[in-house]
């Protein structure tokens, strides 16, 4: 008998560790979503900012052929 309660306070405590693991895993989860969508965001932020430079590369290259050509 002595065995089987110190058994079941053994699991008692396994589970109440589980459950702190599993809110933790929660949290992680949560904080990595919250990473990849700022991550999307960045990768947005930065075809944006390539666009805009091959544009400003183009009209630099413009404006270098006018230049030539006078």
């Amino acid at each position: 008998m002595e065995q089987l309660v110190e058994n079941i306070e053994q699991l008692v405590e396994n589970i109440e560790q589980l459950v702190e693991d599993i809110e933790q895993l929660v949290e992680n989860i949560e904080q990595l979503v919250e990473n990849i969508e700022q991550l999307v965001e960045n990768i947005e932020q930065l075809v944006e900012n390539i666009e805009q430079l091959v544009e400003n590369i183009e009209q630099l290259v413009e404006n270098i052929e006018q230049l030539v050509e006078k």
